[in-house]
């Protein structure tokens, strides 16, 4: 299951977000929740649930969604959830 948004915002904003030598394609941002639940056996269930951010944009003619922020949620049948979040970095 998921759901995903995009919204327009200021082209200024935007762009701040994308590091060289990515170029913004347009201003909308990108948010998409989303839940999996992998039965792998009749005892053990694997879960993940996440959260991204991304920006349109394109590099080297090839355009797509950069990602800005990610968190995500993860358990199995026998264990307690456990958290991460990704930051995107410019090299």
């Amino acid at each position: 299951r998921s759901i995903r948004a995009v919204y327009e915002t200021d082209e200024k904003i935007a762009a701040a977000v994308l590091p060289q030598p990515l170029e913004l394609v347009a201003p909308e941002i990108c948010v998409t929740c989303s839940h999996v639940a992998m039965h792998i056996s009749p005892e053990f269930t694997f879960e993940i649930g996440s959260m991204i951010f991304g920006v349109r944009a394109k590099y080297e003619g090839k355009e797509g969604v950069y990602l800005t922020r990610c968190w995500c949620v993860w358990s199995g049948s026998t264990s307690r959830p456990r958290f991460t979040r990704w930051k995107a970095r410019s090299a």
